[in-house]
């Protein structure tokens, strides 16, 4: 009988060959940056060296790496980032798996849904729920209206929400790229394609809005949060409604987790971008940037330390800078 788990140590991970700045995509994603006058062949071979050196550090941990290439010439720049465009779940207690494909904001986002990862996922997980064709319902452009349900609809993975699978609570933040009625379908879904858990069991959705210093929208859930067994890092600031805040920090709360709050300017060097990850061991320890490892506080440190074996780092500011994510937009957790 399998028992529901939090976090997995078997993770995917694409190797960004292509990595450029995604101009396509900065319109809402202000944690990308383009100082200076670097040239695009400097920054793709800074990305790579970071990539192998992330991947390196995590396999010396124990941690399984599947990896594939991204393509060049594919226009992928963001396919370093493949936990925005699939999911995956084991049922409980039947071990089933499911895998979930999700409707992306962007045109070179949607060409990272590649056959050879998608025929991969399938071996491991037979049941397949794709909720890609909500990206076309109105016609495909990026403009489609949230809240509607006739409208282009955006769920970019485990970008958009955090998992609590333990406590079967999603946490997001609703943006351009995390819709509400996608979010409830994909509930839905998970429900009814499993015999094993009644609908009543189904997740639980805690919406809330977000934003940063200057007051522009979180893009995706997962830069200011993170949820792990007994931790979760948030950066309740960025909530700006009293009541939606306490109503997320007090669910935190409710289900046992020790809650790490971290501020603005923390946020923005990706403490809140963290995975919990297990290691061959059984243990769990926490993966993050350097950058983010850097901005936490001794205090901070020393909470997270006391629940994780293992604080794990590696430096991805190439990727971070250009690509406006981090350590936990680069994994994909295969359960």
């Amino acid at each position: 009988m399998a028992s529901q788990q939090q976090s997995t140590g078997s993770l995917l991970m694409v190797e960004p060959l292509d990595f450029y700045m995604n101009e396509e995509m900065q319109t809402d994603n202000k944690f990308m940056t383009h100082p200076g006058d670097r040239s695009p062949t400097s920054i793709r071979e800074a990305a790579l060296k970071e990539f192998q050196a992330y991947k390196d550090v995590l396999s010396s941990h124990g941690l399984d790496i599947t990896v594939f290439q991204s393509k060049p010439g594919h226009q992928t720049p963001d396919a370093v980032f493949p936990n925005n465009w699939f999911s995956t779940h084991r049922d409980e207690p039947s071990n089933e798996g499911f895998m979930v494909t999700y409707p992306m904001k962007g045109l070179s986002r949607r060409r990272e849904r590649r056959p050879d990862i998608v025929e991969f996922l399938s071996s491991r997980y037979p049941h397949h729920i794709d909720l890609s064709p909500l990206e076309d319902r109105a016609g495909g452009d990026m403009n489609g209206t949230l809240g509607s349900d006739d409208s282009v609809a955006y769920l970019e993975g485990t970008g958009a929400m955090v998992f609590d699978r333990l406590h079967r609570v999603i946490y997001m933040s609703l943006s351009e790229r995390a819709d509400e009625h996608a979010a409830k379908r994909l509930i839905r879904t998970l429900a009814l394609s499993s015999s094993h858990i009644p609908h009543s069991k189904g997740y639980e959705l805690i919406t809330f809005s977000s934003q940063d210093r200057n007051g522009h929208r979180i893009y995706h859930t997962n830069v200011m949060m993170a949820v792990g067994t007994h931790v979760a890092v948030v950066c309740s600031e960025a909530i700006v409604d009293v009541a939606e805040r306490e109503k997320v920090l007090n669910r935190l709360t409710e289900s046992g987790h020790v809650v790490v709050e971290i501020s603005l300017g923390q946020m923005e060097n990706f403490c809140g971008n963290v995975l919990e990850v297990k290691l061959p061991d059984g243990s769990l320890a926490l993966v993050m940037s350097s950058r983010a490892k850097q901005a936490f506080t001794e205090d901070q440190i020393q909470t997270l330390s006391s629940h994780y074996s293992k604080l794990i780092s590696s430096d991805l500011t190439t990727i971070e800078t250009y690509g406006g994510g981090g350590a936990r937009c680069m994994l994909a957790e295969l359960f």
